[in-house]
């Protein structure tokens, strides 16, 4: 699953049309769990939509929160290091607030 498909889903998840929202509701949920899911959401960090950067957020924190024994023990440090990248960055752009308070929840979790 690549980055752009993810990201329009989350794009019809904020739309108008209810029958697509539902069905990016359901793609969403079935992706956040699966492997993929860590390096997407953090793909999701660098898009410029703070919406999207948020979304990612959150999907890295349910990972944590649920999946957190499933990521490699050897992946767990590069992955802390990126999440904290990417707070630094965050925590100073504009409107991307959000995600930035959702990255602390992260690096707590």
């Amino acid at each position: 699953m690549s980055t752009s498909e993810v990201h329009a889903a989350i794009q019809a998840l904020y739309g108008q049309n209810a029958e697509q929202q539902k069905a990016a509701n359901a793609f969403l949920v079935q992706f956040a769990s699966t492997p993929a899911a860590w390096e997407t959401a953090l793909a999701l960090l660098g898009v410029a939509d703070p919406a999207v950067q948020y979304f990612g957020a959150n999907m890295l924190y349910g990972k944590c929160k649920s999946d957190w024994a499933t990521l490699p023990e050897a992946h767990r440090e590069q992955f802390s290091e990126a999440v904290g990248a990417h707070l630094s960055r965050l925590a100073n752009a504009p409107g991307s607030n959000l995600a930035a308070r959702r990255l602390c929840l992260v690096m707590a979790a």
